[in-house]
């Protein structure tokens, strides 16, 4: 059981709520929603890994230490202004988002990475965390049309970039 150890005050409440009322919103929009990596959020959700860093150290390190990280600066110059590469080369498509970063799989962060909500798995999950198990996340960059790929197996792959206990 996680207990919090911020001060919770009204205005965290009403921040919370309306988080809330707008995660409910936008299920209901019609959006399709999906477990996978299927990168379909908004840019204006997206925060970086830095964010991420404060309470996920130890994912964090992994990452930085990881291909994912360092993704875009393995692009030409030319395929850094193709959107197809920036595409799975950066996160959202923004190139101040560089490399494959959290949110690339578990979804733009700026709902569900308010530490009162981080708490709660279920709420932060609807509110945009995605959870992503499994090579089926993985294969929306690993996988043709891109002819500079190497082979891709998960179970080495993973291993390379792990980053939880389940």
């Amino acid at each position: 059981m996680h207990t919090l150890r911020y001060k919770v005050g009204p205005f965290h409440w009403f921040g919370l709520i309306a988080v809330c009322a707008l995660s409910v919103t936008w299920a209901w929009s019609g959006q399709p929603r999906n477990a996978h990596c299927e990168r379909s959020y908004q840019p204006s959700t997206l925060i970086g890994a830095h964010r991420c860093k404060s309470c996920h150290q130890e994912a964090y390190r992994t990452w930085k230490n990881s291909q994912h990280a360092k993704s875009f600066s393995h692009l030409s110059a030319q395929d850094r202004k193709n959107p197809a590469c920036l595409k799975c080369h950066t996160t959202g498509t923004a190139t101040h988002l560089q490399g494959v970063q959290c949110e690339s799989c578990h979804g733009g962060g700026k709902y569900y990475s308010i530490p009162e909500v981080m708490v709660d798995a279920k709420l932060a999950r609807a509110v945009g965390l995605k959870v992503v198990r499994g090579k089926s996340g993985c294969v929306t960059c690993h996988r043709a049309p891109s002819t500079k790929l190497k082979k891709f197996h998960y179970p080495t792959q993973w291993k390379k970039i792990k980053h939880s206990s389940k």
